[in-house]
């Protein structure tokens, strides 16, 4: 009787705890480089674009997948697919940023995915970036966080004309997905 509770108390945990899911690629773009190798990074690896243990494998029917931990049901991941860099991170169909994707693990799940463009292809999206923002430094280290980010400055349009004083604010912006 104890070892029959024991094993039913042993096997609620593990299911419980054995949540999985698989992403499985249905579309890529056309202009996908043939020999180039997909990733999955997000909030389960450190955001890490190019971590070899992310990488998504490639069928003999061309589809990519990838079957993450399992992990326990009900928790949130967010994420993104890239060719192994920031810079090559997958963009929405007109080319645009994209808000991070997510998902809520269940019980072996299969999520199907369409990439519809990738960064480096993408033609530049209307930005009201204009003539006087700057890139500053585009590998900043900062050893807090042991991170690198783009450091960007704004300056206002007449700020060389302009006799006006202007004082410092420092508005934040992430070079990497939230």
């Amino acid at each position: 009787m104890r070892k029959t509770f024991f094993f039913l108390v042993s096997f609620a945990l593990l299911t419980s705890l054995g949540a999985q899911v698989t992403f499985v690629i249905e579309s890529l773009p056309d202009y996908t480089p043939p020999d180039d190798i997909i990733y999955i990074a997000g909030s389960l690896n450190g955001w890490s674009p190019g971590d070899p243990a992310y990488v998504l494998k490639k069928s003999e029917d061309e589809k990519w997948s990838f079957t993450a931990d399992a992990v326990t049901e009900g928790t949130m991941i967010e994420f993104k697919f890239t060719r192994g860099s920031w810079e090559t991170v997958e963009k929405g169909p007109l080319g645009e940023e994209m808000n991070n994707r997510e998902f809520t693990y269940g019980n072996g799940d299969t999520i199907p995915v369409t990439i519809h463009n990738w960064f480096d292809f993408s033609a530049p999206v209307d930005s009201t970036a204009a003539w006087n923002v700057s890139i500053l430094d585009e590998e900043f280290y900062m050893p807090q966080l042991d991170r690198k980010r783009r450091i960007w400055i704004y300056l206002p349009p007449d700020y060389n004309e302009s006799s006006r004083q202007y004082t410092g604010v420092i508005h934040a912006r992430r070079s990497k997905p939230f």
